[in-house]
């Protein structure tokens, strides 16, 4: 790592807001009113201590520059004692003021600005240079200004990012620093899901800005050992590496959230096709977060996301949450045709399953980004569609924001001036004679591709004529919205417009494409995503039961999202995708099921009369218990389009002090009046299951269980308390009705 100078840096981590600086043998303390004690006096509590680490510099000409009318400096810790609200009014002591904000000034032209946010977050900001200067170029090695802050992790972390191995709470995973933006199976284990904003179990709620953090490097509870070099690879060969995050289970951490700002992502132990990027070098680099302290973890999310954007107010269509989505994906994958579509339909319906959308998935055009029909495999798609709505399907289209180098699209475009496609810098310059017409990369497919450039408006305004024409022409109801993820992107991209951080691109994917549509979900999003996704659909998993991208994953990653302003999740397709040839069992599918039935939406491909007769009916009569879901599942989204808070919740919501419920990774809530404990380990018949406060119901989805099964599951449960060995035969799904 590079060489710093650190200091020390109290953090706003008082459980009133009051904010506690340390600088050297300086001390600075904020404070602002009480709001729990009686008599109003002001107080400090220190309760975390975090290091900031700048770029080489001599830091014995610090400044403190005040900004506020009245300012507090300390020169010694014992000198900080309760102050009467009265006397900081009435008679201002010059060593007793209360101050909301500061500033402090290296020699080296380095800033810290610590501000009182408006939603009662102190924001804090560390810029290089002047600070009414937006861009800025360095071009020696010597003025590298790389910004480090540390903060030690204490208690519980929830939120940050969905990654390959998906955890609860989010410490348990040891993510090694590196790059952090929206990725497909990223270096570290990132997904498409980045928002690096986190709360703790202690009520701590810090959220980084990345339109104003530069080149953003983030660690959590990075592994202490010695790292490989880690590279983002391609396709197939991406998951032929190991999965990361490593659990702390497994490899011990450094029990720090790290996070960087760097001139480029050059750190050289991990590489990916930004790293060394040019595209945003002469950026002025900054680190901006926003920090605070409630008295709980719930109340630390409600201000985490009462800050970040707001979520997508609009309800996803009701007939999505009431019926499955059915897709061709896992069943038929690249192979599909029309005669598989259209037979795939007459056997959801011959087998007496319900339905809301027929999904068609990749392949049904002959190229990427020739949005139109491959005429041998789809030779009537009109009357295929006409066919589908007989049934009462919705019809729905896979999308991606590439198209093959060989694609008609590229090729008229390269000929003309439009320039729709993301462009390439040939070298470490922006002047226009040193940018190529368009730039191909590698993706999951073995084609080479070239990238929409979703900041030109004349490129998405094309690009939706081409849906528009496709939902006219055929009478497609909406669009699946695959990638949308900048680690595609070529090295030195070019826009049409700047694009300050790669998340951005993830963000005009959603904003400028994929929110047009009523039916729709994504699977990318990044900050400022909140605001347009309206089904966030999780990353590709796998067909296996445990955390390795398998069934337990699912409940960890949609609390994650939770967190982070996503309320509404689409839990993937039932039983995984089955790559690499994965038999499914029948086993993991009804368990899969079962799990889904509580979540926003259920999304088949496997069919189920690929298994026994008797799985068939088991799954026809659980899809069908999902009718009494519904009620609780509407509630819960209701209440969330409201106040943006979760929809299926962690345990800890309605008991936030109770530390039991912290760690809890295989239950959630339905809003506040349904829990739901589904089995997501193999063989199992029995579970425990942990109950918070209030009085609980069995809520049975099935009505055949057994007398024996109906005396165990009737009765009061009197929460918050442990229910040991709770009997769960595979067609149990464990619901639970608060009734009190």
């Amino acid at each position: 790592m590079e060489s710093f100078e650190h200091c020390n840096f109290w953090l706003p981590l008082t459980r009133n807001g009051g904010l506690l600086v340390c600088w050297g043998e300086r001390t600075l303390k904020c404070f602002r009113k009480s709001c729990e004690n009686e008599d109003e006096r002001y107080h400090c509590q220190c309760v975390a201590k975090a290091t900031f680490s700048w770029p080489p510099c001599c830091v014995t000409n610090l400044q403190v520059n005040w900004r506020p009318i009245e300012s507090t400096i300390l020169e010694k810790e014992d000198q900080l004692k309760e102050v009467e609200h009265s006397s900081v009014q009435k008679e201002l002591v010059s060593n007793r003021i209360a101050v909301e904000n500061c500033s402090f000034c290296c020699s080296c032209g380095t800033k810290l600005l610590v501000q009182r946010h408006p939603k009662q977050l102190f924001d804090i900001s560390m810029v290089y240079g002047n600070l009414e200067e937006e861009h800025q170029t360095f071009s020696s090695e010597s003025s590298n200004p790389t910004f480090h802050f540390e903060l030690p992790i204490s208690g519980h972390w929830y939120g940050g990012a969905h990654s390959l191995r998906q955890f609860w709470p989010t410490e348990r995973a040891c993510l090694e620093l590196g790059p952090y933006y929206p990725f497909d199976n990223g270096p570290q284990g990132l997904c498409g899901l980045v928002d690096p904003s986190w709360v703790s179990s202690e009520g701590l709620v810090l959220s980084v800005d990345p339109f104003h953090s530069k080149f953003l490097h983030i660690g959590l509870h990075s592994p202490k050992q010695q790292k490989a070099a880690r590279q983002w690879n391609i396709g197939l060969e991406n998951f032929a590496k190991e999965l990361l995050p490593l659990a702390d289970s497994k490899v011990q951490g450094n029990e720090l959230l790290q996070i960087e700002a760097r001139r480029q992502y050059d750190l050289s132990s991990i590489t990916h096709p930004l790293s060394n990027s040019s595209t945003f070098y002469t950026v002025c680099p900054c680190l901006n977060f926003v920090l605070g302290i409630e008295a709980d973890v719930r109340k630390a999310t409600e201000r985490l996301l009462d800050y970040l954007p707001k979520c997508n107010k609009s309800k996803p269509l009701h007939a999505l949450i009431e019926q499955p989505i059915w897709t061709t994906w896992a069943r038929y994958k690249q192979n599909i045709t029309q005669e598989d579509v259209e037979s795939f339909a007459q056997e959801i319906c011959e087998m007496g399953y319900p339905h809301s959308v027929l999904e068609i998935d990749d392949r049904w055009s002959r190229k990427y980004g020739d949005l139109r029909f491959d005429e041998t495999k789809f030779p009537h798609p009109e009357k295929m569609v006409q066919k589908l709505h007989k049934l009462g399907f919705l019809v729905t289209l896979w999308i991606i924001p590439f198209a093959d180098e060989d694609s008609e699209a590229v090729l008229e475009n390269d000929a003309s001036p439009k320039k729709y496609f993301v462009r390439q810098t040939c070298k470490e310059s922006h002047s226009s004679d040193q940018i190529a017409s368009t730039s191909s990369f590698r993706w999951w497919q073995p084609t080479t591709v070239k990238a929409l450039d979703v900041t030109n408006p004349e490129a998405c305004e094309w690009f939706l004529e081409q849906l528009y024409r496709l939902q006219k022409e055929y009478g497609i109801d909406g669009f699946k919205f695959d990638a949308g993820e900048p680690c595609f992107l070529p090295q030195h991209p070019t826009f049409r417009e700047t694009l300050h951080i790669p998340d951005e691109y993830t963000l005009y994917w959603n904003r400028n494409i994929a929110s047009k549509f009523p039916i729709r979900e994504v699977r990318a999003a990044s900050r400022g995503c909140q605001s347009y996704v309206s089904f966030l659909r999780l990353f590709d998993k796998f067909s296996v039961w445990d955390f390795d991208n398998g069934l337990a994953s699912i409940i960890p990653a949609t609390l994650v999202a939770g967190i982070v302003g996503y309320p509404f999740v689409l839990p993937d397709i039932v039983g995984g995708n089955c790559y690499d040839d994965r038999q499914l069992n029948e086993e993991l599918f009804v368990r899969w099921l079962e799990l889904s039935l509580a979540m926003p939406s259920v999304q088949l491909s496997v069919a189920p009369w690929q298994f026994s007769e008797d799985t068939v009916e088991l799954c026809r009569e659980l899809i069908a218990s999902r009718k009494k879901l519904l009620p609780f599942i509407d509630d819960a989204m209701e209440q969330s389009l409201t106040t943006g808070w979760p929809m299926i919740r962690p345990l800890w919501w309605t008991c936030p002090k109770l530390s039991e419920s912290w760690t809890i990774d295989d239950e959630f809530t339905v809003g506040d009046t349904l829990l739901v404990a589904p089995v997501i380990v193999a063989h199992e018949n029995h579970r425990d299951i942990w109950f918070p406060p209030g009085t609980w119901q069995f809520f049975a989805l099935l009505d055949n269980y057994t007398m024996d099964d109906r005396i165990e599951y009737h009765g009061d449960i009197i929460g918050p308390c442990w229910l040991r060995n709770f009997h769960t035969p595979i067609h149990i799904l464990p619901c639970f009705r608060r009734v009190v």
